[in-house]
């Protein structure tokens, strides 16, 4: 059997399509404890709802199957309102105050409504179910070999990746990205978290942090500095893209509103894997003598089967009515169902996303096997 210790996983963005990660994850380690595989994936690197995910497995990392049941339950146990706060006076008081900044005309010198979400519930949550002191203790241990997070830097604009751990990795350098050595804390969830305009950016070192997936061009990248020569990457969204009955009508905000956070949370992913698929092709054809930068990192896509986005539409009247109504406002449920996909933090719809993922995975299970015996 083959060491796994060069092995990434690789976790995107999504908000509450993190749950379809929990159910994939759980359905891997499954597989791997049967083949008598400890650590399947000791390098984790995580963006947005991955980087939750990717921190709370390196902090439970002496086990990983065990860590990935915790996963799962905790996805399975999560409500909105441990997210963001839904509260009619709390989601008042930020319009109100997007109304009055808006309309000072910039007469206001302070601008403090950062966001339409309150995610202080979130912040609490990641405090109380995530043992940071643990996650160095597993790479001292050996359990995991290291952690990275991305998030991006509102003052260059540019794309920064967090790592802890990995022996003998040096923080990096590239066009509009770095990778920087840092002990894994909950700012830096919250930072690699925070969805544009939704969530509120993050403080680290003086500085204003938003979602890693802004400016990420290149999301495996980080998992390859960090020394894993292949790859796992769970991705939240199906291949193809449905189709929206009467395309022929205007688009409502609703329907903008979700193609962009899909352009911004998910085509990353997509993009750099085809691009990493593309080079293992090339390789094929070099000669084994021949100098060349590049190297051949295998890499298993495991995504969804089903189109996330209309589960969440099914699932819509789970939703706190503050929010759902909030939406309704911008469009109908079908028109809103990606953006309702990612705010939708509710055990009816994440139960459903953890059961697909499971499923997904175990579809894959030869492929899984096989990526493991290389």
């Amino acid at each position: 059997m083959s060491d796994s210790s060069q092995i990434g996983l690789v976790l995107t963005g999504g908000g509450a399509r993190g749950a379809y990660q929990a159910g994939v994850i759980r359905a891997i380690t499954e597989i791997t404890d049967d083949m008598g595989i400890v650590n399947p994936f000791p390098v984790l690197t995580g963006t947005s709802a991955g980087a939750i995910n990717a921190t709370y497995l390196s902090s439970f990392a002496e086990d990983m199957t065990i860590a990935s049941k915790r996963l799962v339950r905790l996805w399975t146990r999560i409500s909105t309102k441990q997210v963001y706060r839904i509260d009619l006076l709390s989601m008042a008081g930020i319009g109100l105050r997007w109304l009055l900044e808006l309309s000072s005309g910039g007469l206001s010198p302070k601008k403090k409504a950062r966001a339409l979400l309150n995610t202080e519930p979130l912040m609490e949550l990641i405090q109380r179910g995530i043992k940071f002191q643990k996650i160095q203790e597993n790479i001292d241990k050996g359990y995991i070999h290291s952690l990275a997070l991305t998030a991006v830097n509102y003052s260059s604009g540019n794309s920064r990746t967090f790592f802890q751990g990995g022996a003998g990795v040096e923080p990096w350098e590239r066009l509009r990205r770095k990778g920087l050595a840092a002990n894994i804390t909950p700012e830096h969830i919250m930072a690699s978290t925070a969805i544009p305009m939704l969530f509120p950016p993050i403080k680290l070192d003086g500085q204003y942090y938003g979602d890693g997936s802004l400016r990420n061009y290149t999301p495996l990248s980080p998992a390859i500095k960090l020394g894993a020569q292949k790859l796992i990457v769970v991705g939240v969204r199906r291949k193809e893209n449905k189709l929206m009955e009467h395309m022929d009508m205007s688009p409502t905000p609703a329907r903008i509103l979700g193609v962009l956070l899909n352009s911004v949370l998910l085509d990353a992913i997509d993009y750099d894997y085809e691009r990493l698929t593309r080079i293992n092709h090339t390789l094929k054809f070099v000669h084994e003598t021949a100098e060349t930068p590049l190297k051949k990192v295998d890499v298993l896509m495991i995504r969804p089967s089903q189109d996330l986005g209309i589960i969440a539409s099914e699932e819509a009247e789970h939703m706190p009515k503050t929010i759902l109504h909030f939406i309704h406002g911008l469009g109908t449920s079908q028109e809103a169902s990606d953006l309702i996909s990612y705010l939708l933090f509710e055990p009816s719809y994440t139960g459903r996303l953890i059961e697909l993922g499971q499923k997904d995975a175990m579809e894959k299970e030869t492929d899984i096997r096989a990526f493991f015996h290389q």
